[in-house]
Order: structure tokens, then C-alpha cells, then sequence
């Protein structure tokens, strides 16, 4: 979660790099389809930057929601206090607990994901 003072900032640079990147796919292109297997080249090279996502799926958490839906809440506390989440933030949990947007799992008794959350904090 990105705190709400850097969310512009955050998006725009999302923005700022998807044109970037296409301008830097374009002076690629330009590169190397001279060549009889350019678009062989091209397609690897533009598959390249995928291989940096592979490592992600190790850093990056799973989702509190789907932690909480597995019915894993030890794991789900860590999450929680690691991403020092503010009380009106945890209130919207529960909200969102309450309301049944989180909780829709066989394995989590209803009141289990608002008891967790009180836990929390």
C-alpha cells in the first residue's frame, strides 16, 4: 500500500514509464529490424525485461484477503503490522469484513476475520 501522500507522485511515474518504454521499444525496433531475423531478436529482446518479475513472486506478500480467506491469520497478522497500517485503515476492514467483501470462505467463521482484526491493533 502506498501512503496517500506519494499515490500521485507513484502514479506518475506508472504513466511517466509506459511512454517512456514505448520510445525505447520504437529506437529498438528501428535497431534491429534491418536484420533477415530481426523480428527474432526483437521478440526476445523485448521479452528479456519479464525475467525481473520472476524474482518478485518471492519477495512480494500474499494478499491479506486471500491470507484471511485461508484461514492463515498468524501469517496475516505479520502482513499487517509489517505494513503499519493506521486504525482508520484497520476500521475499513472491518468494514469490508462486516459487509462480506472479505469474508466469502467455508474455512473462516464470520466473525473470525473482525475478531482478527481487533487483534491486531
Amino acid at each position: 500500500m502506498v501512503p496517500i501522500s506519494k499515490r500521485g507522485f507513484n502514479l506518475l511515474m506508472l504513466d511517466l514509464l509506459w511512454g517512456v518504454g514505448g520510445i525505447l521499444y520504437l529506437l529498438l525496433c528501428m535497431m534491429v529490424m534491418g536484420n533477415e531475423r530481426g523480428w527474432r531478436i526483437l521478440i526476445l529482446l523485448a521479452a528479456l525485461p519479464c525475467l525481473f518479475t520472476i524474482p518478485l513472486v518471492h519477495i512480494c506478500d500474499e494478499s491479506v484477503r486471500y491470507l484471511i480467506v485461508q484461514g492463515k491469520l498468524d501469517e496475516t497478522k505479520k502482513i499487517l503490522k509489517k505494513m503499519n497500517l493506521t486504525k482508520m485503515q484497520v476500521e475499513t476492514a472491518k468494514g469490508a469484513l462486516a459487509c462480506g467483501i472479505i469474508q466469502n470462505s467455508r474455512h473462516l467463521p464470520y466473525t473470525a476475520g473482525a475478531n482478527f482484526l481487533n487483534s491486531t491493533k
